[in-house]
């Protein structure tokens, strides 16, 4: 008996908009007739079909429904460019492949079963391969590109003026080099703790979560230095802030893969970089400046503390693209 797999990709068009523009996402897309003309509705977004919005619906009812939404008139040309990979990844897992439309298909993988294990498995394969690649030169105009990169800033500036002042700030309170720098020896052994745990959860639950509750905890570990006299207080911080510093980093590295999701992600990260290496330059010259002004730490820990909180805010506005993934239907 022949095994066939049936998929078909949902809201497809609205999704290749999204794809290609991922300020989109979160968003209700509608694409068809543009308001006040005549025609219909072609494909809608899940966000946009919780207004009452469906294919072959009038335009002047989706308008009324959802007067804020984002009206796009079909880009034929790009939805077949989309299907036509997509259909070549079909064929990668059998060459019996009946095409119904530009998003749908049947799949018979009788034959595939030794290559590629079960039909559930087949699905779940492809469902992974098939998700959308953004263009690189794409990333570079969309809004959470330049959003992370700043939190690549903001993050770098405030790990590297602590790590870099830290220790003097610990002397100059009375104790030895070597205590004093055993502080950030605590950070490097928590610091492995807070990947290995924000990788999980992340994963898991939230990316965006994480980065949030790892910055607002360094927001008030940053704080405690103000008044934070005793060693093993320092020694917690140590703890606490390479704990956080770990988890943010790892966080954000999820939501970049999330939000971008492309072969090129290694080029992403690479010019994403440059980030870190201004925040780490301007950081340490700061907290000098500061300290060489006021003779106190204490003004340059709140300053970095303001800074991870401003983290929480560019987090936010982080938006990530929706998924091109088709849904595979076993019989």
């Amino acid at each position: 008996m022949p095994d066939i797999i049936h998929i078909d990709m949902d809201c497809f068009f609205a999704a290749v908009e999204v794809k290609d523009n991922p300020d989109l996402a979160g968003k209700p897309v509608i694409v068809g007739a543009l308001p006040g003309s005549r025609g219909v509705v072609s494909a809608a977004s899940y966000e946009a079909r919780a207004y009452g919005i469906h294919s072959a619906q009038p335009i002047s009812r989706a308008f009324k429904n959802c007067p804020h939404g984002v009206y796009l008139r079909p880009n034929g040309k790009r939805y077949m460019e989309e299907s036509e990979r997509i259909m070549s990844i079909f064929r990668r897992f059998t060459p019996l492949v009946e095409p119904l439309s530009l998003d749908e298909a049947f799949l018979d993988v009788t034959g595939s079963h030794r290559l590629f294990g079960s039909s559930k498995e087949i699905g779940s394969e492809i469902k992974m391969v098939t998700k959308p690649k953004l263009p690189l030169l794409q990333v570079f105009r969309t809004r959470s590109f330049w959003v992370i990169l700043f939190i690549w800033l903001v993050m770098a500036f405030s790990s590297f003026f602590i790590m870099t002042h830290i220790v003097p700030h610990a002397i100059d309170i009375g104790f030895s080099p070597v205590e004093s720098a055993t502080i950030l020896s605590f950070g490097g052994i928590a610091m492995i703790a807070g990947r290995l745990f924000a990788g999980i959860i992340s994963d898991r639950v939230s990316a965006k979560g994480v980065a949030v509750v790892s910055s607002l905890i360094q927001f008030a570990a940053i704080l405690s230095l103000v008044w934070g006299r005793e060693l093993w207080m320092l020694y917690l911080f140590g703890l606490v802030h390479g704990l956080t510093f770990g988890s943010f980093g790892t966080s954000i590295t999820v939501l970049i893969g999330r939000t971008f999701d492309l072969d090129d992600i290694g080029k992403v990260l690479g010019i994403l970089e440059v980030g870190i290496f201004i925040g780490g330059a301007i950081g340490p010259y700061l907290g000098g400046l500061i300290f060489d002004t006021t003779g106190s730490y204490s003004l340059a820990f709140v300053v970095t503390g303001t800074a991870v909180l401003l983290r929480i805010l560019l987090v936010a506005l982080v938006k990530p693209g929706a998924p091109l993934e088709p849904e595979p239907q076993l019989p």
